[in-house]
């Protein structure tokens, strides 16, 4: 038999239910992931390598040094008394090709008793102008041109005593007239240039 009490008891056990109903607790879902499962990257394929910057003037089986930067040479340069540039002799070999040793511009191109079929080089990137003596042919138009394209083939033209590259190497953005200007003593030389073979290859 029920006593009073549990009857009570049952009875505001069921007057709470009935007042405040029990919610069942409803799990939301999981978002679903807006990733994909992990794939596998394919191999991508290697990168072309960069164009280099830099190229040698000359053929690269003529890159080699004849006539050092500085040479005591009074009877042709009077006025220095020493060899103003490097040069690349081809042991008589015609038809080499020269090449713009770097990205840069022509800001100087003609023929002269003295330098022959002739162009100044203004490279940026070293604040230099490269000056190429005795080219075969008429030496290039004025204007940009990139590393490694060819800007003629190695002559005897103007003073020369053979088929070769005479390349100067001047500090600074520089023509004919300001290497006239500038070539007036042995120390002038040697303050207004420098060796272009170190320059280049130091680069390559």
């Amino acid at each position: 038999m029920k006593t009073a009490f549990s009857s009570i008891l049952e009875a505001l056990v069921a007057f709470f239910n009935t007042c405040f109903p029990t919610k069942a607790t409803t799990m939301s879902p999981a978002p679903l992931s807006s990733k994909k499962p992990t794939e596998t990257e394919s191999p991508q394929p290697p990168s072309e390598p960069k164009k280099p910057k830099w190229h040698p003037p000359i053929q690269l089986d003529k890159f080699h040094v004849t006539q050092k930067f500085f040479n005591p040479d009074p009877e042709i340069y009077k006025k220095t008394g020493h060899h103003p540039g490097t040069d690349y002799g081809t042991q008589g070999t015609d038809n080499i090709a020269l090449y713009y040793c770097a990205d840069g511009e022509v800001v100087e191109s003609g023929l002269n008793q003295y330098f022959g079929n002739y162009f100044f080089y203004y490279v940026p990137e070293v604040n230099r102008t490269f000056v190429y003596f005795h080219l075969r042919d008429v030496a290039p138009a004025k204007g940009e041109y990139k590393a490694g394209e060819q800007c003629g083939i190695t002559g005897n033209t103007g003073l020369s005593f053979g088929i070769h590259l005479h390349l100067e190497c001047m500090k600074g953005k520089q023509t004919s007239s300001d290497r006239s200007r500038l070539y007036s003593s042995a120390d002038a030389l040697a303050a207004a240039a420098e060796d272009p073979d170190p320059v280049i290859r130091t680069r390559l």
